[in-house]
């Protein structure tokens, strides 16, 4: 028996070493990879940039919620709708056109910085124009990854994809902290209009074949489906679905009560640390850190028995590192907390999408995702109730209480969702020899 278990492992370990060579050979994924690179850096740019930005002109924490919170209600907004789109036409049109609107809307807004007509209603509508160009992220450039790397490699595929997503998170606060302290939000502007023309020309390298558009058009369910009833289709798949609801719960938790303290980095910096730009972007560059690592590490070690765990207890990690980051005062102790919480994301965000693509038929993994995106795009109301409670208990505790409703949410998910942490549902049987 022991030999068997010796040689099942040699060949799990030559299956992903040659899955992972598999992946990094093909061109349409490397350019899906570039676009997302390219894009998620600018995101973990943009976003602590503008933070600290609006707090210097307005020294207030709901206006940097409210950015935050026009930054994310895309995704619940139209999140389902893109995810239905991009079922029914040809993804890459889709990317281009978004990449090439991104261009012109940071060109326009680097100019009004520039001339110093830029003002707070400008920065607001242009967060909320790029967070609908974010919001087809998931249904769009991931599920047309997904298909590009094969039902067996999306592991390793979107494993590496948010390793290197999350290498953004690293250097993009870092970016952040240096722009504004030398150039001011303008550097921000025109960086992202560099940023997506590289993803513009990568973009244009991406094949126009799109497998789930050829399989719906034989199948005739572009004739058949109205927008509503797609969008139906895709949350009735959740719904009749134990591990998809539960992944969606969680979702929706980590959105609501562990995401949006990031919207509070910067004044929390500010008020408590006492740190500059600079000293922000590397709190938050830690996370970034941990995060890309951890994504690395499940691309090329993780069993697929074990997708609902990582997910879960990645989640807690995450939750509970920033309880502690909201109860401690001491800058240095928070960052390698900060670190490990960013294996917890790593956790959870890489087995998020990959376990909702294994759980969904290929032509309806646009309209999932795009029930995933509604279920990530419920973060802006977690922003503005985070920062309601900073303008009452301050920045510092509410990102406490926060964390703490969130823990005890997601462990309550366990209650009625026993079997989501059970492996049973993903054994196969085996022929014995």
């Amino acid at each position: 028996m022991s030999e068997y278990i010796e040689i099942d492992k040699e060949e799990a370990v030559q299956s992903r070493t040659y899955g992972f060579r598999t992946v990094i050979e093909n061109p349409q994924y490397i350019s899906l990879w570039v676009v997302g690179l390219s894009s998620t850096t600018l995101r973990w740019l943009e976003t602590p940039a503008i933070g600290i930005f609006v707090y210097q002109m307005t020294e207030s924490a709901m206006w940097v919620a409210l950015v935050g919170f026009l930054r994310m209600i895309p995704m619940l907004i139209f999140g389902p709708v893109i995810g239905m789109i991009s079922d029914r036409i040809n993804r890459k049109k889709i990317l281009l056109m978004g990449s090439i609107f991104m261009i012109f809307l940071y060109l326009f807004l680097a100019y009004l910085s520039i001339v110093g007509s830029l003002n707070i209603w400008h920065i607001c509508v242009g967060v909320f124009l790029a967070g609908v160009i974010w919001a087809g992220d998931n249904p769009v450039r991931r599920a047309l990854m997904a298909e590009v790397v094969g039902q067996k490699n999306i592991t390793i595929g979107l494993g590496i994809d948010m390793g290197t997503s999350n290498f953004g998170r690293v250097i993009g606060p870092i970016g952040a902290g240096i722009v504004i302290a030398l150039v001011g939000i303008n550097g921000s502007y025109l960086t992202g209009a560099l940023m997506f023309f590289f993803a513009t020309i990568a973009i244009v390298f991406i094949s126009n074949n799109n497998p789930t558009f050829e399989l719906q058009k034989s199948i005739g369910s572009q004739k058949s489906l109205s927008i509503i009833n797609t969008i139906k289709s895709g949350m009735s798949l959740v719904a009749g679905s134990q591990i998809l609801m539960a992944t969606m719960i969680i979702t929706v938790i980590m959105n609501l009560f562990a995401f949006p303290y990031q919207h509070m980095v910067p004044v929390i910096g500010s008020e408590v640390y006492r740190i500059g730009p600079v000293f922000i972007g590397i709190l938050l560059s830690v996370e970034g850190l941990g995060a890309m690592l951890g994504s690395l590490v499940i691309a090329l070690k993780s069993n697929h028995l074990y997708n609902t765990r990582i997910f879960f207890f990645g989640a807690i990690i995450y939750v509970v590192s920033i309880g502690l980051f909201g109860l401690l005062n001491n800058y240095w102790i928070i960052l390698p907390l900060m670190f490990l919480g960013g294996f917890g994301l790593a956790g959870f965000s890489t087995m998020q999408t990959i376990i909702i693509l294994n759980s969904s038929p290929i032509n309806k993994r646009g309209s999932v995702l795009g029930v995933l995106s509604a279920a990530i795009g419920t973060g802006p109301l977690g922003v503005l109730q985070i920062g309601l409670f900073a303008a009452i208990i301050g920045a510092h505790f509410s990102v406490f209480m926060s964390a703490f409703v969130g823990l005890v949410l997601i462990t309550s998910t366990l209650l009625f969702t026993r079997k989501f942490l059970s492996t049973e549902k993903f054994t196969t049987s085996v022929k014995q020899k």
